[in-house]
């Protein structure tokens, strides 16, 4: 039995498997490890740096100051949609990203690769990437239970009680089930 050909047929729709599905604006992986989701969000931020330093890189006489608020401004903010998916993925690329910012600013503030990225940051007042996703998740979290956020709590309530909690539900037992077990 070969999971990746299994296929059914409801009506004129065709059902398999696939390895990663989007829901509410997540991708979510079969392992429930968010590792598509990660992988995205690590192109999306090397996309928006390459961006930065194009626009306003060091050809362009810009200083560095300015093209660090550009990266805080720019690039930082592509990582802070759902920014506990960061955390649930497999370590590697929280690192990846770690390594792009330092890169980043050692390229910026042009001090030799060997120097420590950590100092470099220090040094350039840009916050590491995995403390600022741990703030924004627990800030969210804290949010989410103190009811500050009522925009949002309220959405999520009336969402549970709509057709459409139901019909997501559905949705995503048929995507990810097989007639044998869960995939």
């Amino acid at each position: 039995f070969d999971r990746a050909s299994y296929t059914l047929m409801v009506g004129r729709n065709r059902i398999s498997p696939v390895s990663h599905a989007r829901c509410l604006g997540v991708w979510c992986d079969q392992e429930h490890k968010f590792t598509f989701e990660a992988a995205l969000k690590v192109e999306r931020h090397r996309a928006k740096m390459r961006l930065v330093l194009r626009v306003a890189g060091p050809k362009w006489g810009c200083p560095p100051k300015h093209l660090l608020q550009l990266h805080t401004s720019v690039a930082v903010p592509t990582l802070s949609h759902n920014p506990w998916s960061f955390l649930l993925a497999p370590r590697r690329h929280l690192l990846q990203v770690q390594r792009m910012q330092r890169r980043f600013i050692k390229r910026v503030l042009s001090v030799p690769r060997c120097a420590g990225g950590d100092v470099m940051e220090v040094y350039a007042k840009v916050p590491p990437v995995d403390l600022l996703l741990k703030k924004l998740s627990i800030g969210v979290l804290v949010r989410l239970v103190s009811g500050k956020d009522g925009c949002a709590r309220e959405e999520h309530r009336s969402y549970l009680q709509s057709s459409r909690a139901i019909k997501d539900a559905k949705r995503k037992t048929a995507t990810w089930q097989t007639p044998f077990r869960a995939m």
